[in-house]
């Protein structure tokens, strides 16, 4: 039930759903700019991004919420909270799902990955930067990981992007 979800854990399914379609349109626009073949799966990856948090948010609304309270309270990540309660965030929970429904190994490690690209060992911009430069962009910039942008060469490409969130934003409306 959506309004029980939101009130026990302070996760929005409907806002979800908009950051999602969000991350979608923009995750699939920078992986159309890098490589015109990862379009569809970056609109995958971002349409999918936050599966892991629904999942937490419906089957374990007592876990969640404290950790979302106290994410909002330190103005910390929540999935740096995540990491330090249960040992893994709702991006892995996510991509753990996504693995066992079969779903292309790239969205499932860009699903992982996403706060933590550097963890690949990826030698080019993928889809995994996608996902992780798009969620950054709508959510938080200050979580951009610019160490790992710069070393794969594509640091310099932030303002375009970052103008593409913009038209983003207006596309897929609030």
């Amino acid at each position: 039930n959506v309004p029980d979800i939101a009130k026990a854990t302070g996760v929005d399914p409907e806002e979800l759903q908009k950051g999602a379609l969000r991350a979608a349109e923009l995750t699939a626009a920078i992986a159309g700019e890098v490589d015109p073949e990862l379009r569809d799966d970056g609109y995958l990856a971002g349409l999918l991004v936050n599966v892991g948090l629904l999942v937490l948010a419906s089957r374990l609304p007592e876990v969640l919420a404290p950790m979302i309270a106290q994410a909002r309270e330190t103005g910390r990540p929540l999935h740096e909270i995540e990491r330090e309660f249960q040992r893994q965030t709702h991006a892995e929970i996510g991509a753990y799902l996504l693995g066992l429904w079969g779903l292309p190994m790239a969205v499932v490690e860009a699903v992982a990955d996403q706060h933590t690209p550097g963890r690949l060992s990826d030698e080019a911009f993928g889809l995994a930067g996608c996902l992780h430069v798009a969620e950054a962009l709508l959510t938080d910039e200050a979580l951009l990981d610019r160490a790992y942008l710069q070393k794969l060469g594509v640091d310099d490409r932030v303002d375009a992007w970052r103008d593409l969130a913009k038209k983003t934003f207006e596309a897929v409306p609030a």
